[in-house]
């Protein structure tokens, strides 16, 4: 069974003098170690990535406040997969044919929408993103080395992130269940699913639950390590780069403590995800000769998001870009 990589981001973190750049040379180890990671198993964890635990604790903790809310509360900010605000339980439902059991905030700075009215709730979010911003940025560069590109190479189309792009944040919560609760046939915490996008980077408590499928078809756990994160690929990366890069179906079934039934967990779950996806107006083609058809990053987003919803969406992606 394929074991996921740590990979030490030193070289490049966010704690590094921001006036020295490393040079192509510097960051050959690394490149080297992803390009293995994300071609054998389609995973990692990064270490020293330079984001402030303090800050993700003050995210986390407005983030519980805000799902220990009233639900009559929390949908006076409901939004959807393609806005901002809160998501229910029952809305979100991946490859299966039943919704998930799990509620989110969406922070989606291409359409926001008013705030919670939670201390500390709307500048965690915002300044989260922004550290996630520029980690994704580094990280694309490296990629981009690994394959042999020119550095820039994916980079360049992930400038505006803040207006036309697909990118955000996510605070996931997998709520202890009431005994009474009725589960339906195929019905888990999260299903099988791939990310739309380029990079996913996942920070979880120590409750467990995650899954990957690595190449070989094997489910691996994702456990937490401290102060590491999860990297995985979108499918639009892997389009990209022609297959070489491998976006790894991944699930949380149930809480490690809770039966079939999603009763007897004894703490909730919850997860800050960034979905990093490129500029909408970014013609993706594949690195190698024309394995897919070249698509514009916007149209891929659309197509994923209105197939993963149970409700569907009111009005589309092109047309919400079209406000902006």
């Amino acid at each position: 069974m394929a074991d996921v990589p740590v990979i030490d981001f030193q070289v490049y973190g966010l704690d590094g003098a921001t006036d020295i750049v490393p040079t192509d040379g510097d960051l050959k180890k690394v490149a080297v170690e992803m390009y293995d990671a994300l071609t054998n198993v389609g995973c990692l964890y990064i270490k020293n990535h330079g984001i402030a635990s303090d800050l993700m604790k003050r995210l986390e903790a407005s983030a519980l406040q805000f799902f220990s809310l009233p639900l009559e509360e929390k949908l006076k900010v409901k939004g959807n997969a393609i806005s901002q605000g809160y998501v229910p339980i029952g809305v979100e439902r991946g490859s299966s044919t039943e919704p998930d059991v799990k509620e989110c905030y969406m922070y989606f700075p291409a359409n926001l929408a008013p705030w919670p009215e939670i201390k500390y709730f709307k500048e965690s979010f915002i300044e989260v993103f922004q550290n996630f911003t520029i980690l994704q940025h580094r990280i694309l560069e490296v990629l981009a080395l690994s394959l042999n590109l020119e550095r820039e190479f994916f980079k360049k189309h992930h400038r505006t992130l803040d207006k036309k792009s697909a990118t955000c944040i996510r605070a996931a919560f997998y709520p202890k269940m009431p005994d009474d609760f009725k589960k339906t046939n195929g019905q888990v915490r999260c299903a099988e699913h791939i990310d739309y996008g380029a990079l996913t980077f996942i920070h979880q408590d120590n409750v467990g639950g995650l899954q990957v499928k690595t190449k070989s078809c094997k489910w691996i756990d994702l456990k937490s390590k401290d102060g590491a994160l999860v990297v995985l690929l979108g499918d639009l990366m892997q389009r990209w780069t022609s297959d070489k890069f491998y976006a790894p179906p991944h699930r949380v079934l149930k809480l490690p403590d809770e039966t079939d039934g999603f009763i007897g967990a004894n703490r909730s779950r919850l997860s800050l995800i960034y979905f990093g996806s490129p500029d909408a107006d970014t013609l993706v083609q594949g690195i190698e000769g024309s394995k897919y058809e070249p698509i514009i990053a916007s149209h891929h987003y659309e197509r994923r998001t209105e197939r993963a919803s149970r409700e569907g969406y009111k009005g589309t992606y092109q047309e919400l870009l079209k406000t902006q």
